[in-house]
């Protein structure tokens, strides 16, 4: 968000047994949407994004007796006016503790997307 404030993105969150040992496991993943205008600049072949949602969405998306219609509307693409981007380092897209070092959410210039009208 231009503004830096925080924005949710429609996940799931789940805990399961290992039937092998006993081992109790949490998993996350996030939901992906097809992208909207200003993430199609940046994600132009897979053309996917994060299925974000809205303030007034959050705790909807919480309700675990949410139906289909309203589970599909909640991760339609959307575009948000107050969304921006900038490239970061290329080592953010790397596994590893060096990705998760504040340097790499520097913005970056990188001359061969000079051409992209990233707002």
């Amino acid at each position: 968000m231009r503004d830096h404030r925080p924005f949710a993105i429609a996940g799931l969150y789940s805990s399961w047994t290992s039937p092998n040992d006993g081992s109790v496991y949490k998993t996350f993943s996030l939901i992906t949407t097809a992208s909207n205008e200003l993430m199609s600049i940046i994600h132009n072949e897979k053309r996917r994004m994060p299925a974000l949602l809205r303030e007034s969405e959050e705790q909807l998306w919480l309700d675990r007796e949410l139906d289909r219609t309203s589970i599909e509307s909640l991760i339609a693409t959307k575009e948000f006016s107050d969304l921006t981007a900038h490239s970061v380092a290329r080592r953010v897209s790397t596994r590893g503790p060096e990705t998760f070092n504040p340097e790499t959410q520097t913005p970056v210039e990188y001359p061969e997307l000079s051409h992209l009208a990233i707002p």
